[in-house]
């Protein structure tokens, strides 16, 4: 099994070891022993960037071999228990865990200030950010009224800076998340240092969609 270093270390960098090389429906593949890389999961897309200078464009957790695999046009070169270097692609890192974060940020004053509303989904995808919410709703034409003032606490919230900490149970493999004082969560994505860094992060509506209620946002 792969060590997941980015569940509690910013690292963008590892010198490791090829455990496995293959190829399935997703393509070419290749499992390390450890990685920086974040998998594909909770509303979260992957990281990108490259072993022993190969783009890697995917990664994600097999459900059946239990592999986390990291997906590349080739694996041309790689084999097994051959020393590997990777490198994490900041850019991308940086913008999925402020979508991540500002997702998680958004529910969050949505819960301490709605008594009756739950949020039971999150999509934390650039272009397609959304979150899946349940309240009695009595007056939907009060969404906008709503959202201004959801905005209003969102863009306190980043104008203090609060800070984004984890705590990792290694005994149940529990990873918890906080954001300021905000109650923890469990997560296994990744995520800002402080708030400071969702300047831009912008509720752009909420809507009725298929019986459910649906808030979209997205950041700059």
């Amino acid at each position: 099994m792969t060590h997941l270093k980015y569940l509690l270390s910013r690292q963008s960098e590892l010198t490791t070891v090829i455990i496995n090389v293959g190829t399935d429906n997703r393509g070419d593949y290749a499992v390390l022993d450890e990685t920086v890389f974040h998998r594909a999961g909770g509303g979260q897309k992957s990281d990108q960037g490259w072993i022993n200078d190969k783009p890697v464009h995917d990664v994600r957790l097999d459900q059946t071999s239990g592999e986390t695999r990291h997906y590349m046009d080739t694996t041309e070169g790689l084999i097994n228990e051959q020393v590997a270097h990777m490198v994490l692609d900041q850019k991308t890192r940086a913008l999925h865990s402020a979508y991540h974060s500002g997702g998680h940020l958004i529910a969050l004053i949505i819960e301490a200030k709605l008594d009756d509303c739950r949020v039971t989904g999150g999509h934390h995808w650039p272009g397609e950010a959304r979150l899946e919410l349940v309240f009695d709703i009595k007056h939907p034409d009060d969404f906008a009224s709503l959202t201004t003032q959801l905005q209003l606490q969102v863009d306190k919230a980043i104008a203090a800076q609060l800070r984004v900490f984890y705590h990792y149970e290694e005994a149940t493999q529990l990873r918890t998340v906080s954001i300021g004082d905000y109650p923890d969560f469990s997560c296994g994505g990744t995520h800002i240092l402080t708030t400071g860094e969702l300047i831009g992060l912008t509720i752009t509506a909420i809507k009725i969609r298929k019986g459910k209620v649906r808030l979209s946002y997205r950041i700059g």
